[in-house]
């Protein structure tokens, strides 16, 4: 008699029971993975962008603002990065696009008619922060607030979900 190579029926369905155990162990971790990752990556990007409006304002000589984009006024919509040419015109020095949904960027100090304004010098005109978090905190662990210091310079926390 010759032995039969591979799997029984028996044994297959117990591997895939197994596998689906692991699977509902795993997968609830991986949205929360991805979600803190998520928050993260938007965090860098919009430290990135105040890091720009500096660097812009130093190497241009005139005053940069950082302001949500105009259509909605809403921080989460996107937001720009402009100078006042010598025309009185505002001029767009780089757009950043909406964040993904679920994320909420706020200020309560920064607006389209009092955007975040970094003088020639380097330095802001005013202090505020900004709160980047989700409506589902607790995927993501943390909260994210960014405090935009007299010097132009941001300082990143994490806090804990409301």
């Amino acid at each position: 008699m010759r032995k039969k190579a591979g799997f029984s029926l028996i044994e297959l369905m117990i591997t895939l029971v197994i596998l689906g155990i692991i699977a509902s162990a795993v997968v609830p971790q991986l949205g929360s993975l991805f979600t803190r990752k998520n928050i993260e990556s938007i965090g860098k990007t919009l430290e990135q962008s105040f890091r720009l409006a500096r660097t812009e304002a130093v190497n241009r000589g005139v005053p940069v603002m950082v302001k949500p984009s105009e259509a909605s006024g809403n921080w989460a919509d996107g937001w720009e990065i402009v100078f006042t040419n010598s025309d009185g015109d505002e001029e767009l020095i780089r757009h950043f696009s909406a964040i993904s949904s679920g994320a909420k960027l706020t200020s309560s100090e920064f607006s389209v008619g009092t955007p975040l304004t970094i003088d020639p010098n380097g330095k802001a005109r005013s202090v505020g922060s900004f709160s980047l978090d989700y409506d589902d905190c607790q995927k993501s662990n943390h909260d994210l607030k960014f405090d935009i210091l007299i010097s132009g310079l941001v300082k990143r926390s994490k806090t804990s979900c409301n």
